[in-house]
């Protein structure tokens, strides 16, 4: 079993000379899979791509978490507080089946091992 974690970001109001409004896009946290570290979505390039939001690792969405407005949902639409979330991402120490939890291998999709229970991932993934 696993559940995906995203950040939504609360959005702008709309401007008050176009009417415009901003769309504020779901953020990829990352995946909680059982037996396995946390898989934790960084963004080197932006959340956009752009440059904006560069997201390096979990201190970085500490950061976010903390100074920005917004909440964490898992995928199936509860909201997540973020208390919650850290300790599934940092205190995974349970056994499955008597094994240790699983790490995956750094190439193509997982950049880097972290220095705790995740691994950091910069490309999307499911």
């Amino acid at each position: 079993m696993s559940t995906n974690y995203h950040w939504h970001p609360k959005a702008e109001p709309a401007c008050v000379t176009c009417g415009h409004a901003s769309t504020a896009e779901p953020i990829h946290i990352g995946k909680s899979s059982a037996g396995w570290v946390f898989a934790l979505r960084i963004y080197p390039d932006g959340v956009d791509g752009e440059g904006t939001a560069r997201i390096h690792d979990l201190d970085d969405w500490r950061h976010i978490f903390r100074d920005r407005e917004g909440h964490i949902e898992n995928e199936y639409g509860e909201v997540v507080p973020y208390a919650d979330l850290e300790k599934t991402i940092t205190e995974r120490k349970h056994l499955v089946e008597g094994r240790a939890l699983r790490r995956h291998t750094v190439g193509t999709f997982c950049t880097e091992n972290g220095h705790g229970s995740w691994d950091l991932f910069a490309r999307e993934f499911s």
